[in-house]
């Protein structure tokens, strides 16, 4: 699986006229110092689709988009090509939903926190303090 590893700025550039005038085009690339524009140009022609991750977080999805010309990258992701043929592989609310190694998606499985009976008691004697200082 093709991916773009460890988003960075480069650099950027002054915009000297026009609409956008003294704003600036912000240009990234990846830790081999791989051209953000160039990469997602080519994965665009080859119909890819893009997936997003945070290594910071487990590689947790963060984005998911179809069009590679409509992402928007952020600093510290990992962003990898899916083939046009897989897209209908990946599950439906990926984003936040999911981790994704380059290979699977594995759902992200959040601990039910487990409530005692001395805990339900403390919250019923907060909630009947409540009840009797209205």
């Amino acid at each position: 699986m093709e991916k773009f590893v460890n988003v960075r700025l480069s650099h950027k550039e002054k915009i000297t006229e026009g609409e956008y005038k003294d704003k600036h085009f912000l240009f990234f690339c990846d830790e081999n110092d791989n051209d953000w524009y160039t990469v997602r140009d080519k994965w665009a022609s080859q119909g890819k689709a893009l997936v997003g991750v945070d290594p910071l977080k487990g590689n947790l999805v963060c984005a998911f988009e179809k069009d590679p010309t409509r992402w928007t990258t952020v600093e510290g992701q990992t962003i990898y090509a899916i083939p046009a043929k897989e897209v209908d592989n990946v599950p439906d609310g990926v984003v936040a939903g999911y981790t994704f190694d380059g290979v699977k998606f594995s759902p992200v499985i959040q601990a039910v926190p487990v409530r005692t009976k001395e805990d339900i008691l403390a919250d019923l004697q907060k909630l009947q303090a409540e009840l009797t200082n209205m």
